[in-house]
């Protein structure tokens, strides 16, 4: 008996788990008209005038590592010849740093901005490179990378220098080689040094190109560089990526294997861990590799299809998520066929937007991060800025890759935007506050799965440890919710009684958390010796 009545309380909880919220979304930017946030600040005319412009298209957003800095790319309402534009920002104030028909920075002569390639990268000195092409200039030279080192602007690498490390296809002599006019996957190294895809080269056979750069000295090459037991055939122009400290790269591709149906593969640190035709995991093979993305310490996020279009999400080469699979352990809901987005936070945990089977359409696309749902279709938006959800504003869809959490708990992400009736607003870009995570010198009474939050998922968290498969637990003190010394299910039912009350306790500092004073071999983190 008693074990039915938990697995009752497990589903229910599972439910309300799958509703959690974060605070109200607040948009920074929209393409709505009638909206102030449409107003695009710092946009100038062609002889650099202020003038009122509205965003119409917003996209490719990227945060800086410390949360502090984000970059965007957009267009105005402006005429064709000065309507693209590049954002920075912080918070939830930014301007326009470059835009079409102004001067390129560190150019030459009469050169200005023609339009912006999608994407940048900060390091973790705040320092950024971006891609973008010139007019009015010479025209040998129109395309370029253009880096930030927070006072002065460097034009890196441009069209027509020279590339460094290629080897043409002989008889070809090697050394005339310069780049062209398509350069992408732009990302700065903490050392300085720029990593990039030279899509295009000139005087070099066209079976030697792409390669990939750092700075003008090539680092793998089409048709020359070994992988495998194979030759790279090919580079995805906009997936390499690399570590801040220049330790770890990621990039995708395919290789000269006369099958092309297993030719497709993604390389972390010179091992295949996705090879088109082979299984991801669970039965599921790899078709397609979307997209990936590499972070600071090394961890890896991949998505992708298989050959029926139903969607995988791999964190550091394990399958966490797929077409069918619950959102969480215990949710009612599965993913669908369209996962969208896939990342990983601060902390570790992973994030992935996309379709559900939910029974309502109208509700069926959700964001979540571990255990919670953060956002869903359909959710409130605040598009005035004054906290609160009362604007027939409401959360429709999200980009593709395009959502970032800073270490202090903040998401940001460009998502569409609908009113009541399902009428299309326009996109927008939005923050929501997640909550500020815990510390090694924190600890949150009753936060179970230790996301910094007091939520319905620690209680359900709470019950998976005490009849899950993981059974219970040697180190209760971050699980012992009600403070009696021990780790049983009086701990989820306080935890609820925390949650639906008049509110949980406020963090509280403990200076011996981190210590391990039991020799169990288990890492309890940041929470072994709290009190």
């Amino acid at each position: 008996m008693r074990h039915t009545t938990t697995l009752i309380v497990i589903a229910t909880l599972a439910i309300l788990a799958s509703t959690a919220r974060a605070q109200v979304p607040e948009v920074i930017y929209s393409e709505i008209v009638s909206s102030d946030t449409s107003l695009v600040p710092g946009a100038v005319n062609l002889s650099g005038a202020p003038v009122a412009a509205r965003f119409t298209v917003l996209a490719d957003l990227h945060l800086s590592p410390d949360g502090t800095q984000w970059i965007i790319k957009a267009t105005t309402d402006q005429p064709d010849t000065e309507r693209n534009v590049m954002l920075l920002g912080g918070d939830a104030v930014g301007s326009v740093f470059a835009q079409e028909g102004q001067p390129v920075a560190a150019g030459v002569g009469a050169e200005v901005y023609d339009f912006f390639d999608g994407v940048a990268g900060f390091n973790s000195l705040n320092q950024f490179a971006f891609g973008a092409r010139a007019r009015g200039g010479d025209p040998a030279v129109f395309e370029k990378i253009i880096v930030f080192d927070g006072v002065d602007y460097e034009i890196r690498i441009q069209m027509g220098d020279a590339c460094l490390g290629v080897m043409d296809l002989a008889p070809a002599p090697t050394g005339d080689e310069t780049f062209g006019n398509s350069l992408n996957s732009i990302h700065m190294l903490d050392s300085g040094a720029v990593g990039f895809v030279a899509v295009t080269m000139d005087n070099i056979h066209s079976s030697r190109r792409p390669a990939i750069f750092y700075d003008d000295t090539a680092f793998l090459q089409t048709g020359v560089s070994p992988i495998a037991g194979e030759i790279w055939d090919s580079f995805d122009s906009n997936d390499f990526r690399t570590s801040l400290d220049g330790n770890h790269y990621a990039v995708q591709g395919d290789t000269e294997n006369p099958d092309t149906d297993f030719d497709d593969i993604l390389v972390v640190d010179g091992a295949v861990v996705v090879q088109e035709g082979q299984t991801v995991g669970g039965g599921i093979t790899a078709d397609a590799i979307f997209h990936t993305k590499l972070f600071a310490n090394g961890d890896w996020v991949a998505r992708g299809d298989d050959p029926g279009s139903a969607d995988w999400v791999l964190q550091n080469g394990v399958l966490i998520a797929a077409t069918g699979f619950p959102l969480f352990f215990g949710s009612p809901e599965a993913w669908a066929d369209i996962i969208v987005l896939a990342s990983q936070t601060p902390s570790g945990d992973i994030m992935i937007a996309g379709n559900t089977n939910n029974a309502d359409p109208n509700m069926d696309s959700v964001l979540v991060i571990g255990e919670t749902v953060v956002l869903r279709e359909n959710d409130p938006i605040d598009l005035d800025g004054d906290g609160l959800a009362n604007d027939d504003a409401f959360l429709n869809i999200f980009h593709a890759d395009d959502a970032s959490v800073t270490p202090n708990g903040d998401l940001y992400l460009l998502c569409g935007l609908r009113d009541s009736v399902g009428t299309v607003l326009g996109d927008a870009f939005v923050r929501v506050s997640l909550g500020v995570p815990p510390t090694a010198t924190e600890f949150i009474r009753g936060d179970a799965n230790q996301d910094g939050m007091l939520d319905i998922a620690d209680p359900v968290f709470a019950l998976d440890l005490l009849f899950g498969a993981g059974g219970t637990t040697t180190c209760v003190d971050d699980k012992d919710t009600n403070d009696d010394g021990g780790f049983d299910i009086s701990d989820p039912i306080y935890a609820l009684s925390n949650l639906f009350s008049a509110g949980p306790p406020p963090p509280a500092p403990y200076p011996n958390c981190g210590v391990d004073p039991t020799p169990d071999g288990i890492d309890c983190t940041s929470f072994d010796a709290c009190p």
